[in-house]
């Protein structure tokens, strides 16, 4: 019997082990972060250097074995102290003790890193070319860079580098990319800077450099370009050393569950320290000494010089905490129908910023009707001051300031009566203008390959066509004798008109619609080749082929004539 099939361990998603880089970067110490610029800084200089040299020096080649040499040795240092940042970073992540820097283990750092790291620059072209290993390649360099921090024998660091470089290849593949896009980001925005910074450079202090002199051939240099891929190196390469870091202890934790020991840890540092705080905390609201460990203040501090009450204390710190200054450090308690307050979601907070915003929109609207309101109130109060107190037989405030409120609805009124016969007037001129002005007559161009049949009613496209016919012009008004059906058509309801239509598309709608006439879709038809044989083909137009059009739109259009109706066009008369 075949076993059954172990489920695959697929690992945490690659954007959750990216987060856990980027915060294990913006809380990793400070010695860490000097471990990594003390070794790329240098080799990145050193490499601007020699790239600008070997570009631009005539006599590159009397000294190009000693730079090399020199680059060499540079990207070692590198290497060797990025190990060392990669290693206390994995230390720092897994929570576990720093092992000392000794000579030994020095030794067998620089020896693992020199004899392995000069190889990617081989085999990552390589893989990169095949595509499918180039993610493993990445991820054994990188790893090579903390099992081979000098701890491990060679071997033991290799093989440890290999296992781990191993598990999760689809999510190495897609962190591998986002990082990639990441550094592509990285690298635009350097040198879209690096392009402005002489320009802006000149414009605020006034230095004119060779760069904003000359700012295409700066631009389009090789050694700017080499400049903005150094600096995103610099920002990029800690960030995937983190990433990659994040992912040994995670495939390292499958086996021997390091993540939960860590866990752990962190909670049980977590639980003494706020049981100690606690304890300080009872002990100082007892009025008891406190022991040395579990101090919140200093041991010198001396004792306090009376005792307080506990109500007395209680009420102090409940005035205290209601401030508004210390309120935001207090957690929500408020209940909502019965039920505690909730933290709001993103469309909450979009919601509350809305309401926020009409209220203050309406607190403003408030505002400058109170201070319209006080200016007004003062403007008044000073007309009551300038008048004699026995003006308006003694009642001075009240009269002038019901002589202001009527003044000024007599001039609110007024300004609408005006404005409206401002508006009455225009209407009128306009009106009258637009029926002064004649109709224009639509004007149908029947050699343009967009003129439509329901432009102009079936009358007027058959005038049209009399009068071509008239003038020889037997091809235009053999397409105005088609309109016409077309148009008397739609007029009767079989059909309605449209650009994206074809004349088989009119054929089969007419026939779909008019099924009780069955003489419709020959005389169409008939009506349609025509058409089309003169009109698209080589055959010439001339009086027998209007003939055939007028006889099939006598039998689609024959209809027995109201009274009062205008007597039937006549066919038009052959040249």
């Amino acid at each position: 019997m075949k076993a059954p099939r172990q489920p695959v361990d697929k690992g945490p998603p690659a954007l959750g082990l990216l987060e856990e880089a980027v915060h294990l970067l913006r809380f990793a110490p400070a010695r860490i972060r000097s471990f990594y610029l003390t070794g790329t800084v240098p080799f990145l200089l050193g490499f601007l250097y020699f790239w600008s040299d070997m570009s631009r020096n005539v006599r590159a080649d009397t000294h190009v074995i000693e730079a090399s040499l020199g680059m060499a040795l540079l990207f070692i240092w590198m290497k060797a102290w990025q190990s060392a940042a990669a290693s206390e970073l994995h230390a720092h992540c897994a929570r576990a003790p720093r092992l000392p820097w000794t000579r030994a283990r020095i030794r067998r750092l620089l020896y693992i890193q020199t004899v392995w790291q000069p190889t990617k620059l081989f085999v990552l072209p390589l893989a990169a070319l095949l595509t499918l290993p180039f993610a493993a390649a990445c991820a054994f360099y990188h790893q090579l860079a903390i099992s081979g921090d000098g701890t491990l024998p060679t071997r033991e660091a290799v093989r440890r580098a290999r296992a781990a470089a191993t598990p999760w290849p689809a999510r190495n593949f897609l962190a591998i990319l986002f990082i990639n896009s990441v550094g592509l980001f990285i690298f635009l925005n350097i040198y879209v800077l690096g392009a402005f910074l002489p320009e802006l450079l000149r414009l605020f202090t006034g230095l004119e450099t060779a760069a904003s002199q000359n700012p295409f051939a700066f631009i389009f240099s090789s050694t700017f370009f080499a400049a903005a891929l150094a600096g995103a190196h610099l920002f990029l390469f800690a960030f995937t050393s983190a990433f990659y870091v994040v992912r040994c202890f995670h495939t390292q934790s499958v086996r021997d569950g390091r993540d939960l020991l860590s866990g752990l840890d962190l909670a049980s540092g977590a639980r003494r320290a706020g049981r100690a705080a606690i304890a300080a905390l009872v002990l100082v609201a007892l009025h008891l000494p406190v022991p040395a460990h579990a101090a919140l203040v200093s041991p010198a501090a001396p004792p306090p010089a009376r005792s307080v009450a506990p109500d007395q204390l209680n009420r102090s710190l409940r005035d205290v905490l209601e401030r508004r200054e210390f309120a935001w450090r207090l957690p929500r308690e408020r209940e909502l129908n019965g039920r505690p307050a909730t933290p709001e979601g993103p469309i909450g907070r979009f919601v509350r910023s809305i309401q926020d915003g009409i209220k203050r929109f309406v607190e403003w609207i408030r505002e400058w009707y109170n201070r319209a309101r006080d200016w007004w109130d003062r403007v008044t109060r000073r007309g009551e001051r300038s008048l004699p107190s026995g003006a308006f037989g003694g009642g001075g405030a009240p009269a002038v300031q019901s002589l202001l409120y009527v003044l000024l609805a007599l001039v609110i009124v007024a300004a609408g009566l005006v404005a409206f016969r401002q508006w009455r007037r225009r209407s009128r001129v306009t009106n009258t203008a637009v029926a002064a002005a004649p109709p224009a007559a639509p004007v149908a161009d029947l050699e343009s390959e967009d003129v439509l049949a329901s432009q102009l009613p079936e009358e007027e496209w058959l005038l049209l066509a009399r009068e071509l016919a008239a003038k020889g012009e037997y091809r235009l008004a053999l397409r105005a004798w088609f309109l016409a059906t077309l148009a008397g058509l739609a007029a009767r309801g079989a059909l309605s008109i449209a650009r994206h239509k074809s004349n088989h598309d009119y054929a089969r709608e007419l026939q779909r619609r008019n099924r009780d006439r069955v003489e419709w879709p020959a005389a169409f038809a008939e009506s349609v080749r025509t058409f089309e044989r003169c009109w698209y083909g080589r055959h010439a137009a001339d009086s027998s082929a209007l003939e055939v059009i007028h006889a099939q739109h006598d039998i689609l259009l024959r209809a027995p004539a109201s009274p009062g109706a205008p007597p039937p066009l006549a066919p038009p008369v052959a040249a």
